[in-house]
């Protein structure tokens, strides 16, 4: 763009008198204008991206440990639920749901366990997923209250089965001991999703795919 622009440019000022000074001058700073043009163009896909295609999440917390720890920065996939709901074992992004709303904590991030009409239950501290038994979190004692799951014995590791409804997913800290998630307040809505967290860019030493 800016080499026909410097082309057409030249053609007029090469016939006049004192084009040849401005041409002159113009050709020495052409490396720069056009680096600046470079900067600029690279400056707007970036935004373009950023706004559109990925976004970046830093952990807050250590409800996703050992998988990840406080002070990572993730770059999130926001097309990824365009299509399609989240798979169990997909890492989400999500605007917290309207029963557990907090300002000061406005995004969460969980790991799903189900989609909707899946059922889900916990026995002996593992979560079954449609009455097989689940790969992502084991669930250990539980330090919050309010459950959505139903106590169903003495001990705090059985609980009743839920049916997770239409238009949610369910999502579980992997640190269970230390997470407040939808064994709490229930379904994450998938209108609240903000994408799946597929990379940590920071720090370098765990630079990488997240699985």
């Amino acid at each position: 763009m800016l080499r026909k622009l410097y082309h057409r440019v030249s053609l007029v000022l090469e016939k006049r008198p004192w084009g040849i000074q401005v041409l002159y001058h113009s050709t020495r700073h052409y490396k720069l204008y056009e680096f600046i043009e470079s900067l600029l163009v690279a400056f707007f896909f970036a935004a373009l991206i950023k706004s559109c295609l990925l976004g970046t999440f830093m952990i807050p917390s250590e409800s996703m440990v050992p998988a990840l720890q406080v002070g990572d920065r993730l770059f999130v996939n926001k097309l990824a639920y365009l299509f399609h709901p989240p798979e169990v074992g997909d890492i989400i992004v999500f605007k917290t749901p309207p029963n557990i709303y907090d300002p000061r904590k406005p995004i969460y991030i969980k790991r799903v366990v189900g989609g909707p009409g899946d059922t889900v239950a916990i026995e002996n501290g593992k979560l079954y997923i449609n009455g097989r038994l689940a790969a992502h979190p084991v669930i250990v004692e539980n330090y919050y209250t309010n459950r959505v799951f139903d106590v169903v014995s003495q001990r705090p590791k059985f609980y009743a089965s839920e049916t997770i409804p239409e238009g949610m997913v369910y999502g579980f800290g992997d640190n269970s001991a230390n997470s407040m998630d939808s064994r709490y307040w229930g379904g994450i809505p998938l209108k609240n999703l903000k994408g799946k967290a597929v990379f940590r860019f920071w720090p370098p030493r765990r630079f990488g795919w997240l699985e």
